[in-house]
């Protein structure tokens, strides 16, 4: 089966007319694009370590060598794999790598780093397993692109850079292409790539993602796919992890948002994704995201504020604000959630009254809770990782630990909190821990599973700083001065 078009066969003593090409990439490849930066072409010798940074993505072709990767440990990701053959790593999300090639010839690589539009909610990005591995002699006609690719960075010639730019998206497309038509082999297990590989439900999805504004209903999208509701409803199920409906809602949602993001009016971009009014497209936002498209928007602005402030800056006294909006605690931990799953940082490594740029009149940090689905084991873990040592109390019916190594006078104090309203995630503020050596807790919390999800860092003279996850799924970072 081609990845261009799917054909349906004909029944016996009936000639069915062909069935037109589908092209089941371009719709999302349009509306969500992809830019590739080149940074590297040539060898690669020792211990190379990519950092995992959010929004950012990695393809790396390995042209010639042997090689060995590792990983930190993540659901769905060896921990550790051999590249014996010319081979495209592709790694679609922020996953920290390491490759590990022989210290003198090393090994002969390109690689690019890839700007998904809209980050980790591109859809194509979500459906994507954290590493796809193909051998470059897989991919049909991914030869001629790899060769151009080459021609342009063996050596420097006019606008070298930008072609090699252009080739490298050439070549994912041709990549994402493979997957479609063998997404065993790239570890495909369910998701919109899996949709998209049946012939049954691509038809569907297709048509959902030209035509968003549609009258969709159940039986509408089952006949695009020729079977009876029932059918396919449970295959749809089955294979992509969801109800259609569910991922209809989302799939305008999310190009609802990226059209408001490029300041389309409400009331138009209602119109096009099949909302009848601007007051229908914002309550169907509030009911699946908790939260209007202004706030999520709101959202996201800071945290790519956030983003953009560079951790070197806390070396230089700077210090940024988010101001508050009308955000509930619980709709802000599914805002973030289902958009993003990008971190909004909202402290950094401690000050000295003299560095601090907060005047005293201004609000002071008194208190932090750490949300956790265990006490227990979230104790036993902070414990051994930290060496904490808590105090159990309940306050408003709350389980808390509190912190007891530190008063009002000597710092921020804090608890580990169970509750309704606590639910553990990578995402949202962060809290730094102060601790003597950031390797000791990297090793003691490795012994224990935990993944680090940012490698310790120098940030100058205000020392190292480092990310972890905990046993209940926050991510919580650590401090340590410069010696």
């Amino acid at each position: 089966m081609s990845s261009a078009s799917i054909v349906h066969s004909s029944t016996a003593g009936f000639s069915a007319p062909e069935a037109a090409p589908l092209d089941r990439l371009s719709n999302l490849l349009e509306r969500f694009r992809v830019r590739a930066h080149l940074f590297h072409a040539g060898l690669l010798c020792g211990s190379s370590t990519f950092d995992a940074r959010p929004g950012r993505a990695f393809l790396h072709v390995l042209r010639r060598g042997t090689m060995r990767v590792t990983h930190p440990r993540m659901r769905g990701l060896r921990r550790e794999i051999v590249v014996s053959e010319p081979s495209l790593l592709l790694y679609p999300r922020a996953v920290e790598h390491v490759f590990h090639n022989p210290p003198r010839d090393g090994s002969d690589f390109s690689c690019a780093t890839l700007s998904f539009e809209g980050g980790e909610r591109h859809p194509r990005v979500a459906a994507l397993p954290p590493l796809v591995r193909v051998p470059l002699a897989r991919v049909d006609g991914l030869t001629p692109a790899l060769d151009l690719l080459f021609s342009e960075t063996d050596r420097v010639r006019c606008g070298s850079r930008l072609v090699a730019d252009r080739l490298f998206e050439v070549v994912l497309v041709q990549v994402l292409r493979w997957m479609l038509d063998h997404p065993d082999e790239a570890g495909v297990t369910g998701g919109l790539v899996a949709g998209m590989s049946d012939p049954r439900l691509a038809r569907t999805l297709v048509a959902i993602h030209g035509t968003p504004s549609a009258a969709w209903t159940v039986e509408s999208m089952a006949r695009e796919a020729g079977l009876s509701r029932a059918a396919f409803t449970a295959a749809f199920r089955a294979v992509v992890g969801r109800t259609p409906v569910d991922h209809l809602t989302d799939w305008r949602l999310t190009v609802a948002l990226d059209a408001l993001r490029a300041g389309r009016p409400v009331k138009v971009v209602a119109d096009e994704v099949g909302y009848g009014s601007a007051a229908a497209l914002s309550k169907a936002f509030r009911e699946r995201l908790g939260a209007s498209p202004r706030q999520l928007l709101a959202l996201e602005t800071a945290q790519a504020q956030t983003r953009r402030a560079p951790r070197a800056a806390w070396g230089q006294g700077r210090a940024s604000t988010v101001r508050r909006g009308t955000l509930s605690r619980s709709s802000i931990h599914r805002a973030v959630a289902v958009m993003a799953r990008s971190r909004l940082v909202a402290t950094a490594p401690p000050v000295t009254p003299e560095e601090s740029p907060v005047t005293t009149s201004g609000p002071k940090l008194v208190w932090f809770e750490i949300p956790v689905t265990d006490l227990d084991r979230a104790t036993r873990f902070y414990e051994a990782v930290l060496g904490a040592t808590f105090i159990r109390e309940s306050v408003d019916g709350h389980e808390m630990a509190r912190f007891s190594g530190a008063s009002d006078a000597d710092g921020i104090v804090g608890a580990l909190a169970k509750g309704d309203v606590y639910r553990p995630a990578y995402t949202g503020p962060i809290v730094y821990f102060g601790v003597g050596d950031i390797d000791d807790v990297l090793r003691r919390a490795g012994a224990l599973g935990a993944p680090v999800l940012y490698p310790k860092t120098a940030i100058g003279e205000r020392g190292f700083v480092a990310e972890i996850g905990d046993s209940e799924g926050n991510r919580i970072a650590l401090h340590a001065p410069a010696r």
